[in-house]
């Protein structure tokens, strides 16, 4: 089942694109967030694009405590995995 749904994700976003010709994103959430998904799984990573076995204060990266500020989970995946914007930014 978990093959099925990497080899789902993959499809939905293998076109090539390059950051300077990428558009604004035009995707969905869902099919970015499967993307983002599949990205994890072949690399073996986690949720938010860092090694498996990262533990966070606070229980998620994506929230500064002292800050207030937030980022959206693929925000934070881009930061840490260039590569994968090319895949699943649209």
């Amino acid at each position: 089942m978990r093959s099925a749904l990497v080899a789902l994700a993959l499809a939905a976003c293998t076109e090539n694109v390059t950051l300077s010709d990428a558009p604004p994103s035009t995707g969905t959430a869902t099919t970015r967030e499967a993307c983002l998904d599949a990205w994890a799984a072949e690399h073996g990573l986690n949720e938010y694009g860092d090694p498996a076995n990262t533990l966070y204060t606070g229980g998620t990266p994506v929230f500064d405590e002292k800050s207030g500020r937030h980022l959206s989970r693929a925000d934070y995946f881009f930061m840490r995995q260039p590569e994968a914007k090319r895949r699943c930014a649209r």
